[in-house]
């Protein structure tokens, strides 16, 4: 999975203050997900393990 990067806009064209928290509550959100889905993974793994 690719880097995700929170919004923070250089450019003249910037979002709103509620469009940038809300693209920044979404990153959150994907980061927890992915996180978890990492946790599930290893403890997959590890219960395969204990099965052997």
């Amino acid at each position: 999975m690719p880097e995700v990067t929170k919004i923070n806009p250089t450019t003249d064209d910037k979002p709103d203050a509620g469009q940038q928290a809300r693209a920044n509550d979404v990153v959150d959100a994907l980061i927890e997900i992915k996180a978890w889905q990492d946790s599930q993974r290893k403890a997959e793994a590890e219960a395969t393990e204990l099965k052997k």
